[in-house]
């Protein structure tokens, strides 16, 4: 897996190189959005998320239904694959949608 410092700086464009393969696309088939964002946790503070996605990384947060529903502690952590509402971006907060 690439270091950290390289994630950040490049744009990801196969999400195999995150560790994505057949058996998270087989779980995004279940999926009748449109537009679903895979991405990896990279890091958490706080509750605020780096997210590496297709594009590349960014910033994101749970949406409020998702974090009522893992109140119980079971949040997303560093090398989960979560599925955003949208891109993630470096002048907007993506929104995590589903854990997977």
């Amino acid at each position: 897996m690439p270091s950290a410092a390289h994630m950040e700086n490049a744009i990801v464009t196969e999400l195999s190189t995150l560790g994505f393969g057949p058996f998270f696309e087989e779980q995004l088939r279940h999926f009748t959005a449109p537009e679903i964002v895979p991405a990896r946790i990279a890091s958490e503070h706080r509750g605020a998320y780096e997210v590496w996605s297709r594009t590349g990384a960014g910033q994101a947060q749970l949406a409020g239904r998702l974090r009522l529903e893992l109140e119980d502690g079971g949040v997303p952590g560093v090398g989960d694959w979560v599925v955003l509402r949208d891109e993630p971006g470096p002048d907007r907060t993506a929104t995590i949608d589903h854990l997977r």
